[in-house]
């Protein structure tokens, strides 16, 4: 394997609501001497994944139907978030499926309440696109998910997220709890977290159909604060989008699902050496959820490759353990990679920063 290419496992993946942790998951990564060595586990994380190629059924159901759930408050969606639905027009070669010019609209932007009778017995793929129209809608996030189904009718039960306004953290020293300056070696866990005092895109709206909707000054000062937290209403999702790079799907590793994922972006001050030299890097990564690891010349990005949120203990952490070479340093920063639908180093990535951590 080279030094540009080490990566995870990739572990099990299930339909649900974020459970509390109840194992972990372990890669160790030795970036230098260009060891691996990985023992993974299901982890209490329930998952969604967007993509999902295996057929469905087979089925007795005469008609289709749009579940739509909130990921985080899990409310029912019926009359909240729309979606569009697209059907394959003809036969589709593998290296079709994610092309939109090979489908045709058989819904356009509809409330799943409004979606009846709707037969997709002549398809064998469709897209699912959750809140079609992001920039005029908001608050949910833009979220493709592709099924082969083979001429059978489903119920499709998806989940709807939207992205926290920001991320925060610390890496902090496990023993002493002060904070890693980059420089020197040691263990280390890194906390991240969403704002906790917000009014952007409340999750609430007056007469409507959320959980709250009373007018904004009835509401108890504890449920206004519960409301502008972020932890209870924000995730940060993977999200495949079938706008991003349609010409080349062939799948060569797990990025052919993913167009953006929160990463933690670790940049030194010259390119990873070997595991003797003055400017080796040697990492070992402690995760409860599935992630990938890629290094391109001075960077390395920790890519989470599943969703995760704050909701039940308002924090997410991770461990590493970080030996560095005597004349190398590192800054650290958390935000969102976008990786346009195929493998890391085919397609130069693009790292939206929103904080800084060392």
């Amino acid at each position: 394997m080279s030094n540009n290419q080490v990566k995870s496992g990739r572990q099990a993946k299930k339909a649900g609501k974020f459970s509390q942790l109840s194992k972990q998951f372990k890669i160790i990564m030795v970036i230098g001497i260009l060891a691996i060595a990985g023992v993974c586990s299901i982890v209490g994380y329930l998952i969604y994944q967007n993509i999902s190629t295996q057929a469905q059924g087979p089925s007795t159901q005469s008609y289709s139907y749009v579940i739509l759930t909130d990921h985080t408050s899990l409310e029912i969606l019926d009359k909240l978030c729309k979606v569009s639905i697209l059907g394959n027009k003809e036969p589709l070669d593998a290296d079709e499926i994610y092309n939109e010019n090979f489908y045709e609209s058989v819904v356009t932007e509809k409330y799943p309440e409004d979606i009846k009778n709707l037969d997709l017995s002549e398809y064998d793929q469709i897209i699912v696109r959750v809140n079609p129209n992001e920039a005029t809608d908001g608050f949910y996030t833009l979220a493709d998910h592709c099924f082969q189904i083979n001429g059978f009718n489903q119920n499709f039960n998806l989940y709807a997220y939207h992205e926290s306004t920001d991320i925060y953290g610390n890496i902090l020293d496990r023993t002493s709890g002060t904070a890693w300056d980059g420089a020197t070696s040691g263990n280390y866990s890194t906390t991240l977290f969403f704002p906790f005092d917000t009014a952007t895109e409340r999750h609430w709206e007056e007469n409507g159909d959320w959980e709250y909707n009373a007018a904004w000054a009835d509401l108890s000062s504890t449920t206004q604060d519960y409301i502008d937290n972020e932890r209870y209403w924000r995730s940060q999702p993977t999200i495949f989008s079938l706008a991003d790079d349609q010409a080349d799907h062939t799948r060569i590793g797990d990025y052919v699902d993913i167009t953006e994922c929160s990463t933690v972006k670790y940049l030194f001050n010259a390119t990873i050496g070997t595991s003797t030299s003055t400017t080796a890097v040697n990492i070992t990564f402690d995760s409860a959820i599935d992630y990938q690891v890629e290094i391109l010349d001075d960077i390395l990005y920790m890519n989470f490759l599943e969703n995760w949120d704050c909701f039940s203990t308002g924090t997410f952490n991770f461990n590493s353990k970080v030996s560095l070479g005597a004349y190398i340093t590192c800054n650290v920063y958390i935000g969102r990679t976008l990786i346009p639908g195929r493998f890391f180093n085919e397609v130069a990535p693009t790292f939206t920063s929103l904080q800084t951590l060392v």
